[in-house]
């Protein structure tokens, strides 16, 4: 047994782990616990020492000024609040500012920025997330004699911008090196933390590790080597964290940041940041993140899920309007890469949508919005298989500006020239298409059902950070039948499947979206994640639905397939005889010679069955279907010969000295109800009365003696019990026949 951090794994576990490559058990060890990893110097990254250099030179002069321009998503907001907040603790004076997503979008642009070197007059230029492709405002910032710093980490353009220096792991040649799936404030935060660690410092830069992990989950990098080493330590700093404004935030969005995840972030936490930099401006998620003020903190938080509500009812919107085009123009979805724009969507929401529609037509996907300027602005969102950046790179030539990564990208181009992006863009893809080595959906491990269990799940999220490279384990397990369906959610869009195995084993299982969704049916396997939620203050297992796959058919559901032939107004029982050579005829309230057709218990599959007397309740008619799998039911529902509680006691009575007489003083509750044509109340009932030293077993078998009778005269329950009989049997007159067996 492997001596690994917090214990042995379950052997599923260790599996897995196995087929991601880590084997070795100190492998194991460094993957599962950062205290165990050595991560990579900072200084591997390229220019990073001479960036370090020339701050170090910078913070000798009294107060400096920096200006720093960072990005408005969250890996851009947390880059700018790290920087902002470290090198303020270092003596610089700070002037930060992050451009305006709907009139300005990405990157660095020398219309805004030359104002700002004007008025401020720094003495450096510090930019992070963006920068990699933005020569202009480089150059310019260089001609005015201001040094210029580049952390970031998207794709490289053909040229490197002309930075005094350049840190972006893209320009690591290894392309295996641990450092090369950084985002914008990985590559911040290792620059800082090599300015600290020469000035001494070495310890104080971990502060700034809550940021981090904010950052990289957000941009969805790989959680691999030394991102995730980094993730993990900025959770466990965020377990800690006394930043108001992330406090405030956490409170408003349910997220208990003393049990905070990467899933917290990604679902909670970023949606509410995010929006800050859609609708509004980005500057105040640096503000929310780095804010001393109180009262500020619950402003700015409250203001950001305020934000975060419009954006999915504008998301909704744009969707909406998005599917419209293509409904008009089916042959947009012939293209390789899906290209849509409009003047009327919000420039802050067409980035959420362009990544639903690549996952719904599994293809590359760009939104545009066309401004007055005759410009058209917008995001790119791609699958697995597809590279962003590399086809914005082809497609440069009539863009305005762009830049991105493998799975996301934003462009502005000249209105006129947005049929020719389709096509350009269609090209780029198709010419750098690589299809995935895997299938959309790998089984990690097979379970069975007996093994979900808490202790189980807590197991599993130590194999977390999950994320990109990383994902959640996908478990099957097999031969299992659907128990249950439950509507969940606003407007009963989620369902909540309980399983059920060959051993009886159950379980619950989310399945989210999935109000329009065919349910499983007849045997099938099931894959899942799983995840551990909390309900009422305590810990339970959550397995969340991935795929189901059929093993065996459903048997036909009788009551969906039988045809109900109405015959309450009379029909002739050896005319349906003829027309039936195959019919079984259900009748009870006669004695067995007499009968004219059998009892429930004793009913056989048939092509055919005749209901001849009135059901006691509507469960028997449905017992009578599924026993005999009809295709026809012909309901003829007659009067019973026992049809009072004068004629019931009388014909009891006598059938229970027949009993004692004749057999032995045994018999059992079936046998009676089905010869009185009632149900097994009123037969338990009325042998209470009549016999009430009577043994009647659980499962319905009466022993009686010839001294168990005896006289009764309360027979106010049983008449309330025939009562009931009596006014289904009503209802079997008057209702619709085609409806009886769905009621």
């Amino acid at each position: 047994m492997l001596d690994l951090p917090g214990g042995p794994l379950p052997p599923e576990l260790l599996q897995i782990l196995h087929t991601r490559g880590f084997h070795e058990p100190e492998a194991i060890a460094a993957f599962l616990a950062p205290e165990h990893y050595h991560p990579a110097l900072p200084s591997a990254l390229p220019d990073l020492n001479k960036a370090v250099s020339l701050l170090k030179r910078l913070l000798q002069q009294p107060s400096p000024h920096i200006l720093i321009w960072g990005d408005f998503d969250v890996d851009g907001q947390t880059s700018t609040a790290l920087l902002v907040e470290s090198l303020i603790q270092l003596g610089a004076h700070i002037i930060y500012h992050i451009p305006n997503r709907q009139r300005e979008s990405h990157g660095v642009h020398l219309a805004s920025l030359r104002p700002l070197l004007a008025e401020h007059h720094p003495d450096l230029l510090l930019i992070c997330d963006t920068g990699s492709a933005h020569h202009e405002a480089i150059e310019y910032a260089k001609a005015s004699h201001i040094p210029v710093i580049v952390a970031d980490h998207h794709e490289l353009a053909d040229t490197l911008p002309s930075a005094d220096a350049f840190i972006n792991p893209q320009r690591l040649t290894d392309t295996q090196h641990p450092l090369r799936t950084l985002s914008g404030v990985g590559v911040s935060y290792l620059l800082i933390q090599a300015l600290y660690d020469s000035l001494g410092r070495n310890r104080e830069s971990r502060a700034f590790l809550d940021f981090v992990a904010l950052g990289l989950v957000a941009d969805l990098v790989e959680l691999v080597k030394d991102t995730r080493y980094l993730v993990q330590l900025g959770l466990n700093a965020l377990r800690t964290t006394n930043r108001l404004g992330l406090v405030a935030l956490c409170q408003l969005v349910d997220v208990d940041l003393a049990h905070i995840t990467e899933q917290d972030i990604s679902f909670k936490i970023a949606p509410a940041l995010n929006a800050l930099g859609r609708l509004d401006s980005a500057t105040k998620g640096v503000e929310l993140l780095t804010t001393r003020d109180v009262i500020r903190a619950q402003i700015l938080a409250q203001e950001a899920v305020t934000l975060n509500r419009q954006r999915r009812h504008l998301t909704s919107q744009v969707l909406a309007s998005a599917q419209e085009l293509i409904e008009h123009d089916q042959t947009l979805l012939n293209w390789d890469a899906l290209v849509l724009y409009s003047p009327n969507w919000h420039s802050g929401i067409v980035g959420i949508v362009a990544a639903q529609l690549a996952d719904q037509y599994q293809k590359p996907t760009a939104l545009l919005v066309v401004n007055e300027e005759g410009a058209a602005r917008g995001s790119v969102r791609s699958i697995t298989g597809y590279h962003v950046g590399q086809a914005l790179a082809a497609t440069a030539d009539i863009l305005l500006s762009h830049g991105g990564h493998e799975l996301a990208g934003g462009l502005a181009i000249d209105a006129d020239h947005l049929p020719l992006l389709r096509r350009r863009l269609s090209q780029a893809f198709a010419a750098t298409y690589s299809p995935p080595a895997t299938p959309a959906l790998a089984v990690d491990a097979e379970l069975s059902l007996e093994r979900l269990s808490l202790d189980f799940a807590h197991q599993v999220r130590r194999l977390a950070p999950f994320g990109p490279a990383n994902p959640l384990p996908v478990f099957m397990t097999r031969n299992v039948k659907l128990a249950s369906v439950a509507k969940i959610g606003k407007d009963d869009q989620h369902r909540r499947l309980t399983i059920q195995d060959t051993e009886g084993y159950r379980q619950a299982i989310l399945w989210w979206q999935s109000a329009n969704e065919t349910m499983p049916s007849g045997r099938f396997n099931i894959a899942y994640t799983l995840d551990i939620t909390t309900y009422k203050d305590a810990p339970q297992v959550q397995a969340i639905y991935q795929h189901w796959e059929q093993l065996e058919p459903p048997t036909p559901d009788p009551l969906a397939v039988a045809e109900v032939i109405d015959c309450r107004q009379g029909v002739s029982l050896d005319d349906i005889r003829r027309q039936e050579p195959s019919l079984t005829i259900w009748a009870e309230g006669y004695a067995a010679k007499k009968s004219p057709g059998l009892p429930l218990s004793e009913l056989t599959p048939a092509a055919a069955l005749v209901v001849l007397t009135r059901p006691a309740r509507y469960q028997h008619l449905i017992q009578a279907v599924e026993q005999v799998k009809p295709q026809r039911v012909y309901l003829i529902a007659a009067t019973s010969p026992i049809s009072d509680l004068k004629t019931f006691v009388s014909l009891l009575e006598g059938l229970l000295r027949v009993v004692v007489e004749q057999q032995g003083g045994e018999t059992s509750i079936t046998q009676l109800r089905e010869r009185l044509a009632t149900t097994e109340k009123a037969i338990r009932l009325a042998v209470q009365q009549i016999a009430p030293t009577a043994q009647i077993g659980s499962r319905g078998k009466i022993n009686l003696a010839a001294d168990d009778l005896t006289e009764a005269d309360d027979w106010g329950a049983l008449q309330a019990e025939l009562n009931e009989i009596e006014a289904y049997h009503r209802y079997l007159l008057r209702a619709d026949a085609n409806q009886l067996l769905m009621d």
